[in-house]
This record gives C-alpha cells, sequence and structure tokens, in this order.
C-alpha cells in the first residue's frame, strides 16, 4: 500500500468586503484545511460575522471537500450549521478563487477567495 503525505493547515484570518485588503472588514475565517498528498483537500471552518449590533457572536460552519487546492474554478461547500442570529440555518458556500500569489520554493502562498453564503432556515 503507497504512503501518501498529509498536511494541516491553519486558517485565522480577516473577512473583508472586497478583495482589497484595504476593505471593510466584515468578520473572521478560522479554520482548517487537510490536504491529501496534495491531491485534494478537506475544509472544517468556522466563518465569524463581527458586525456591531445583532450579528455579533454570529457565525456559520462549514465543511467540505474538493480536488485541487490551487484550483481556479468555483467549488462548493456545505454550510453545515448556524449560530447566533444565523441559529439553525443551514445552505451552502460558493468559493470561487480571486487570485494566488506563491512565496518561494517552500509552498507558502496567499490565495484570495470570493465566498457567496446561500442559506436559510
Amino acid at each position: 500500500m503507497a504512503k501518501t503525505a498529509m498536511f494541516l493547515m491553519a486558517v485565522d484570518t480577516v473577512i473583508t468586503k472586497t478583495a482589497d485588503p484595504n476593505s471593510a472588514p466584515l468578520g473572521k475565517f478560522e479554520g482548517q484545511y487537510i490536504l491529501d498528498g496534495g491531491i485534494k483537500y478537506r475544509i472544517e471552518a468556522t466563518i465569524i460575522i463581527d458586525f456591531p449590533g445583532d450579528l455579533v457572536e454570529t457565525t456559520y460552519e462549514v465543511l467540505g471537500q474538493r480536488t485541487s487546492f490551487n484550483s481556479t474554478n468555483d467549488r462548493a461547500l456545505a454550510v453545515v450549521a448556524g449560530t447566533g442570529f444565523f441559529e439553525g440555518q443551514t445552505g451552502y458556500a460558493i468559493v470561487h478563487t480571486v487570485a494566488q500569489k506563491l512565496f518561494g520554493t517552500n509552498g507558502a502562498h496567499i490565495n484570495t477567495q470570493q465566498w457567496t453564503l446561500v442559506v436559510g432556515k
């Protein structure tokens, strides 16, 4: 049986209104990507919406699997739960890679993505 390398990447970043890192912050994206030998990846993430007022402490939990982490095509992931203002909501997220920038030979990169959440009760 062939051995496959597994990699775990932790994500803790600010969600902004546009792809410009200087645009208005909307919340945080925290979670992990598990890469299976570079062939496919699994994501388990929390999208924390942190607007002033009613939406404080509001989250969505996102799960899914997709081939090719560096893919630029749209992909769908499951929104399996909502908390706070979004309690009990489920749906899906369409993820589109806007840009990627690779650094050096160690695989470090910045991946800018646009997420569209389609959710409801």
